[in-house]
């Protein structure tokens, strides 16, 4: 009997050990990647020449986004559309403003999601990214300080959006 209780608390403590030890590497692992530098937001210039070097259609939607949105802190907007692929940058006022624009698109896409669809997502330093993937659909949106990318795509053109986001610095 005696041996039975002292096997039970060899084992409980192994497993109590063992939690201990990943709860401690999971914690080093997010201070780690938390160290990292922030990310500097992508300019209106930088944006625009980067689409054009895509062969995507660049337009200033600016006039028309404070148009339909003037209280939000918009700053500069530049659009591309096709048929398969829309492509948002949003400078904002403020970290604030551009936060509150990064809640409502997400909600906006989360609606269209079901527990089918696969979603990545990060909120580290001073940049929040998630992508989502479901029935074909791709999604992209990240936010850095006063900015935020908003991308939408078939899957098919997933890598172009992924390209053109990791040629502004906004990647994960």
């Amino acid at each position: 009997m005696a041996k039975v209780r002292l096997d039970e608390k060899v084992t409980v403590r192994g497993i109590v050990f063992l939690i201990l030890t990943i709860l401690g590497l999971f914690g080093l692992f997010v201070l780690m990647v938390n160290i990292g530098e922030d990310k500097v937001p992508a300019t209106y210039e930088q944006v625009y020449n980067t689409l054009e070097e895509y062969n995507c259609d660049a337009k200033d939607s600016t006039e028309q986004y404070l148009e339909a949105y003037p209280n939000i802190g918009l700053k500069y907007v530049i659009s591309a559309r096709d048929t398969n692929f829309l492509f948002d940058y949003y400078e904002f006022e403020s970290t604030d403003d551009a936060y509150g624009a990064y809640q409502r698109l997400n909600a906006g896409i989360n609606e269209n999601f079901s527990r089918d669809s696969v979603e990545t997502g990060a909120d580290l330093r001073n940049y929040i990214i998630h992508t989502y993937l479901y029935n074909g659909e791709y999604y992209y949106l990240m936010k850095v300080d006063n900015t935020v990318l908003y991308c939408e795509s078939s899957e098919a053109n997933k890598d172009l959006v992924n390209d053109i986001a990791y040629s502004l610095g906004y990647y994960h």
